[in-house]
Protein backbone atom coordinates (compact mmCIF):
# COMPACT_ATOMS: atom_id res chain seq x y z
CA UNK A 1 0.00 0.00 0.00
CA UNK A 2 2.66 2.60 0.57
CA UNK A 3 4.40 2.00 -2.59
CA UNK A 4 1.52 2.32 -4.20
CA UNK A 5 0.14 5.97 -2.47
CA UNK A 6 4.55 6.71 -3.13
CA UNK A 7 3.87 5.93 -7.00
CA UNK A 8 0.67 8.19 -7.28
CA UNK A 9 3.11 10.99 -6.31
CA UNK A 10 6.56 10.00 -7.81
CA UNK A 11 3.86 8.73 -11.17
CA UNK A 12 2.58 11.89 -11.24
CA UNK A 13 -0.91 10.38 -11.57
CA UNK A 14 -2.57 12.61 -8.22
CA UNK A 15 -1.22 16.02 -10.14
CA UNK A 16 -3.16 14.50 -13.30
CA UNK A 17 -5.77 13.60 -11.72
CA UNK A 18 -6.62 15.84 -8.68
CA UNK A 19 -5.23 18.87 -10.47
CA UNK A 20 -5.84 18.56 -14.11
CA UNK A 21 -8.58 16.13 -15.40
CA UNK A 22 -11.13 16.70 -11.73
CA UNK A 23 -11.38 21.00 -12.35
CA UNK A 24 -11.46 20.84 -16.35
CA UNK A 25 -14.06 17.96 -16.26
CA UNK A 26 -16.31 19.91 -13.69
CA UNK A 27 -15.84 23.25 -16.37
CA UNK A 28 -16.98 21.05 -19.41
CA UNK A 29 -19.95 19.53 -17.06
CA UNK A 30 -20.81 22.65 -16.40
CA UNK A 31 -21.00 23.91 -19.91
CA UNK A 32 -23.07 21.23 -20.90
CA UNK A 33 -25.91 20.99 -18.24
CA UNK A 34 -25.75 25.11 -18.75
CA UNK A 35 -26.13 25.91 -22.08
CA UNK A 36 -26.17 22.90 -24.57
CA UNK A 37 -28.34 20.09 -22.73
CA UNK A 38 -30.83 22.82 -21.73
CA UNK A 39 -32.70 20.97 -18.92
CA UNK A 40 -36.04 22.95 -16.65
CA UNK A 41 -33.61 23.66 -13.41
CA UNK A 42 -30.34 22.79 -12.31
CA UNK A 43 -31.95 20.11 -10.05
CA UNK A 44 -33.09 17.84 -13.20
CA UNK A 45 -29.45 18.83 -14.69
CA UNK A 46 -27.95 16.85 -11.76
CA UNK A 47 -29.72 14.00 -11.71
CA UNK A 48 -29.25 13.50 -15.44
CA UNK A 49 -25.59 13.01 -14.71
CA UNK A 50 -26.23 10.18 -12.60
CA UNK A 51 -27.12 8.39 -15.57
CA UNK A 52 -24.29 8.30 -17.62
CA UNK A 53 -22.19 4.83 -17.67
CA UNK A 54 -18.54 4.99 -16.25
CA UNK A 55 -17.51 4.54 -19.77
CA UNK A 56 -19.21 8.04 -20.62
CA UNK A 57 -16.77 9.64 -18.42
CA UNK A 58 -13.42 8.49 -20.01
CA UNK A 59 -13.78 11.11 -23.08
CA UNK A 60 -14.62 13.71 -20.61
CA UNK A 61 -11.68 13.05 -18.26
CA UNK A 62 -9.54 13.22 -21.38
CA UNK A 63 -11.13 16.23 -22.42
CA UNK A 64 -11.00 18.05 -18.95
CA UNK A 65 -7.69 17.41 -18.76
CA UNK A 66 -6.79 19.81 -21.70
CA UNK A 67 -9.43 22.05 -20.42
CA UNK A 68 -7.50 22.57 -17.40
CA UNK A 69 -4.22 23.18 -19.20
CA UNK A 70 -6.36 26.13 -20.58
CA UNK A 71 -7.30 27.10 -17.41
CA UNK A 72 -3.69 27.24 -16.65
CA UNK A 73 -2.86 29.69 -19.61
CA UNK A 74 -5.09 31.49 -18.49
CA UNK A 75 -4.58 32.16 -15.10
CA UNK A 76 -0.88 32.76 -15.73
CA UNK A 77 -2.09 36.09 -16.92
CA UNK A 78 -4.00 37.54 -14.06
CA UNK A 79 -2.08 39.63 -12.01
CA UNK A 80 -1.35 38.26 -8.44
CA UNK A 81 -3.83 40.45 -6.07
CA UNK A 82 -5.11 39.37 -2.91
CA UNK A 83 -8.13 37.16 -2.45
CA UNK A 84 -8.34 37.27 -6.59
CA UNK A 85 -7.68 33.89 -8.37
CA UNK A 86 -4.77 33.87 -10.10
CA UNK A 87 -2.22 30.75 -11.06
CA UNK A 88 1.56 31.02 -10.20
CA UNK A 89 4.02 28.37 -10.62
CA UNK A 90 6.68 29.92 -7.80
CA UNK A 91 6.66 32.69 -5.65
CA UNK A 92 8.99 35.82 -5.47
CA UNK A 93 11.85 34.60 -7.94
CA UNK A 94 15.09 36.54 -7.97
CA UNK A 95 15.56 39.92 -10.06
CA UNK A 96 18.67 37.30 -11.39
CA UNK A 97 15.81 34.88 -12.38
CA UNK A 98 13.80 37.46 -14.49
CA UNK A 99 13.93 38.02 -17.99
CA UNK A 100 11.94 39.89 -20.65
CA UNK A 101 10.68 36.40 -21.88
CA UNK A 102 10.48 35.01 -18.49
CA UNK A 103 9.73 37.76 -15.99
CA UNK A 104 8.09 35.12 -13.35
CA UNK A 105 11.70 33.14 -13.79
CA UNK A 106 9.62 30.26 -14.25
CA UNK A 107 11.79 28.52 -16.68
CA UNK A 108 14.94 29.43 -13.91
CA UNK A 109 12.72 27.60 -11.39
CA UNK A 110 12.01 24.58 -13.49
CA UNK A 111 15.83 24.19 -14.53
CA UNK A 112 16.77 24.30 -10.70
CA UNK A 113 14.19 21.79 -9.94
CA UNK A 114 15.85 19.49 -11.61
CA UNK A 115 18.82 19.47 -9.77
CA UNK A 116 16.52 19.59 -6.40
CA UNK A 117 15.28 16.07 -7.54
CA UNK A 118 18.93 14.93 -7.42
CA UNK A 119 19.66 16.30 -4.58
CA UNK A 120 17.19 15.84 -2.49
CA UNK A 121 16.07 12.87 -0.34
CA UNK A 122 13.44 10.18 -0.94
CA UNK A 123 10.91 12.21 2.11
CA UNK A 124 11.91 15.65 0.21
CA UNK A 125 10.65 14.98 -2.59
CA UNK A 126 7.65 13.70 -2.13
CA UNK A 127 6.95 16.07 0.30
CA UNK A 128 7.54 18.90 -2.38
CA UNK A 129 5.22 16.89 -5.04
CA UNK A 130 2.27 16.23 -2.33
CA UNK A 131 2.48 20.62 -2.09
CA UNK A 132 2.57 20.84 -6.17
CA UNK A 133 -0.28 18.78 -6.45
CA UNK A 134 -2.21 20.86 -3.41
CA UNK A 135 -1.40 23.97 -5.34
CA UNK A 136 -1.84 23.10 -8.79
CA UNK A 137 -5.61 21.54 -7.82
CA UNK A 138 -6.10 24.59 -6.13
CA UNK A 139 -5.04 26.59 -8.63
CA UNK A 140 -6.86 24.82 -11.33
CA UNK A 141 -9.99 24.65 -9.28
CA UNK A 142 -10.23 28.18 -8.51
CA UNK A 143 -10.30 29.68 -11.72
CA UNK A 144 -12.87 26.39 -12.64
CA UNK A 145 -15.64 27.23 -10.00
CA UNK A 146 -15.16 31.19 -11.08
CA UNK A 147 -16.03 30.04 -14.47
CA UNK A 148 -18.54 27.63 -13.26
CA UNK A 149 -20.44 29.93 -10.99
CA UNK A 150 -20.63 32.82 -14.32
CA UNK A 151 -21.89 29.89 -16.23
CA UNK A 152 -24.33 28.24 -14.13
CA UNK A 153 -26.05 31.69 -13.32
CA UNK A 154 -26.47 32.82 -17.10
CA UNK A 155 -28.09 29.41 -17.87
CA UNK A 156 -30.01 29.06 -14.95
CA UNK A 157 -31.27 32.65 -12.82
CA UNK A 158 -30.87 35.40 -14.41
CA UNK A 159 -34.75 34.87 -16.14
CA UNK A 160 -36.20 34.00 -12.97
CA UNK A 161 -34.36 37.10 -11.04
CA UNK A 162 -35.93 39.27 -13.92
CA UNK A 163 -39.62 37.40 -13.22
CA UNK A 164 -38.87 38.50 -9.43
CA UNK A 165 -39.51 34.57 -8.86
CA UNK A 166 -38.77 35.45 -4.95
CA UNK A 167 -39.84 31.59 -4.29
CA UNK A 168 -36.82 30.40 -5.73
CA UNK A 169 -33.97 32.75 -4.79
CA UNK A 170 -32.78 29.90 -2.16
CA UNK A 171 -31.26 28.50 -5.53
CA UNK A 172 -29.24 31.97 -5.47
CA UNK A 173 -27.17 30.52 -1.70
CA UNK A 174 -25.33 28.01 -4.24
CA UNK A 175 -23.54 30.98 -5.93
CA UNK A 176 -22.03 33.16 -3.18
CA UNK A 177 -21.08 29.69 -1.44
CA UNK A 178 -19.18 28.80 -4.55
CA UNK A 179 -17.57 31.81 -4.42
CA UNK A 180 -16.37 31.42 -0.62
CA UNK A 181 -14.89 28.21 -1.49
CA UNK A 182 -12.73 30.30 -4.60
CA UNK A 183 -11.09 32.87 -2.23
CA UNK A 184 -10.77 29.45 0.07
CA UNK A 185 -9.07 27.93 -2.58
CA UNK A 186 -6.79 30.91 -4.26
CA UNK A 187 -5.25 31.41 -0.18
CA UNK A 188 -4.87 27.58 -0.63
CA UNK A 189 -3.15 28.63 -3.56
CA UNK A 190 -0.90 30.83 -2.52
CA UNK A 191 0.29 28.56 0.86
CA UNK A 192 0.93 26.13 -0.61
CA UNK A 193 3.82 27.88 -3.47
CA UNK A 194 5.24 29.30 -0.32
CA UNK A 195 5.47 25.71 1.32
CA UNK A 196 6.96 24.08 -1.79
CA UNK A 197 9.33 26.76 -2.34
CA UNK A 198 10.46 26.86 1.20
CA UNK A 199 10.97 23.19 1.00
CA UNK A 200 12.82 23.44 -2.76
CA UNK A 201 14.89 26.39 -1.08
CA UNK A 202 16.19 24.62 2.02
CA UNK A 203 17.47 21.39 -0.20
CA UNK A 204 18.68 23.81 -2.16
CA UNK A 205 20.31 25.96 0.86
CA UNK A 206 21.74 22.31 2.17
CA UNK A 207 23.44 21.33 -0.47
CA UNK A 208 25.25 24.78 -1.67
CA UNK A 209 26.39 24.68 2.01
CA UNK A 210 27.49 21.05 2.04
CA UNK A 211 29.56 21.74 -1.12
CA UNK A 212 30.83 24.83 -0.08
CA UNK A 213 32.06 22.90 2.92
CA UNK A 214 33.31 20.09 1.03
CA UNK A 215 35.33 23.22 -1.17
CA UNK A 216 37.00 24.56 2.09
CA UNK A 217 38.16 21.10 2.85
CA UNK A 218 40.08 20.63 -0.02
CA UNK A 219 41.44 24.01 -0.04
CA UNK A 220 42.55 23.04 3.63
CA UNK A 221 44.20 20.22 2.22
Amino acid sequence: MDKLLDSLYTKLVLRDVLGKMVPGSMLLVTLYISLLSKPSNLHEAVQAMGGVPATGWIPVLAAGWLTALALQGLGGWIPKRQYLPYIRYCSAPAPSCRTPDDPDGVKKFYRDVVRFEKFATESQRQLFERFTVLHEASGNFQLALVFATVILFIGFEWQDLLRIRIHEYKDLLLYPAMLVVVVGLARMHRACIDIKMAIFSEVMFQHSSEKSHVERNELGN
